[in-house]
């Protein structure tokens, strides 16, 4: 029984700095948007692999305005991803943009590397006063 046996850890929860990282890929973008309303702020939390599929710390995550788009954020965020290969990012929401479908550009950079995808997501409209639903 006490034969050698190989590494347990698969693939996917090696992680490796952004430093050592061949290539980068943004693999998923978690938008959170339940409490828009009442903070005025989105979240995204971005996941980071490289090309041989290691999620990838230390790199520098941005979120930047769509040029051109009817509707898009107001201003650039830029975030570091953790030892899991995730950044979390807090972007700032006008009033006027609730209920309104944003775009914008995310952004990923190792020092060999870079990549950016767009971003799109519906902000949830502002639900009415009581106030405003009596009258």
């Amino acid at each position: 029984m006490g034969g050698s046996q190989g590494s347990r850890a698969s693939r996917s929860s090696l992680a490796v700095d952004a430093g050592n990282a061949h290539g980068i890929t943004i693999t998923h973008v978690k938008y959170v948007t339940t409490q828009v309303r009442t903070r005025r702020r989105l979240r995204l939390i971005v996941t980071l692999r490289d090309l041989r599929g290691r999620l990838v710390r230390d790199a520098i995550v941005v979120v930047r305005p769509l040029p051109d788009a009817k509707h898009t954020i107001a201003s650039t965020q830029v975030g570091f991803s953790n030892a899991v290969g995730q950044a979390s990012l807090a972007v700032p929401i006008a009033r006027r943009m609730l209920g309104a479908h944003l775009q914008f550009l995310i952004g990923a950079r190792t020092p060999k590397a870079h990549t950016v995808t767009l971003g799109s997501v519906h902000v949830p409209v502002k639900k009415p006063s009581l106030s405003a639903a009596t009258k």
